[in-house]
């Protein structure tokens, strides 16, 4: 998985830094963060090399001067979140249907972290994936809400 700008590959690298697995940058634009990558260990290459691709990789023209190749978000299955959950009194749950802008299901998922929701339930077909964009406008809460996708929403609503 991909993500860019300067924001999403700090939060994770803050968090995280084993999930990334790559690591494309302006090196003089973002010295500083350019010496950390490096001294963390990750593989940091420059953002010359992917020119190229990176409107093929993200989608956009703009990427910050940075872009990172990442581990698969974790997805949870429905008996993870479940238990994740289970001494929870009153678990937060927001289950979505039908949200097709990436730049929304983001949004969710940034305001759902600010509630302190304990999971978001989305569909597998017929609306936004988790992607680069989505993970760049959720502000890197994609890390702190956990996250389940599910073929059939209605037979996971009635499993409530």
């Amino acid at each position: 998985m991909i993500i860019y700008g300067v924001n999403p590959v700090k939060d994770l690298f803050n968090s995280d830094v084993n999930k990334i697995k790559k690591v494309w940058i302006q090196k003089k634009r973002h010295q500083s963060f350019y010496n950390d990558l490096t001294a963390a260990g990750v593989e940091v290459l420059d953002i010359a090399d992917l020119n190229y691709r990176k409107v093929e990789l993200t989608g956009k023209e703009t990427i910050q001067g940075i872009v990172a190749s990442i581990e698969e978000p974790k997805v949870f299955t429905l008996n993870e979140l479940i238990e994740v959950n289970k001494d929870k009194q009153d678990a937060k749950i927001v289950i979505l249907d039908h949200i097709e802008d990436p730049q929304n299901f983001g949004a969710i998922i940034r305001n759902s972290a600010a509630f302190e929701v304990d999971g978001i339930i989305y569909p597998s077909r017929g609306a936004a994936r988790l992607n680069s964009t989505v993970m760049k406008t959720s502000a890197g809460n994609w890390m702190n809400v956990n996250l389940k996708s599910s073929t059939d929403l209605m037979l996971f609503d009635l499993s409530l």
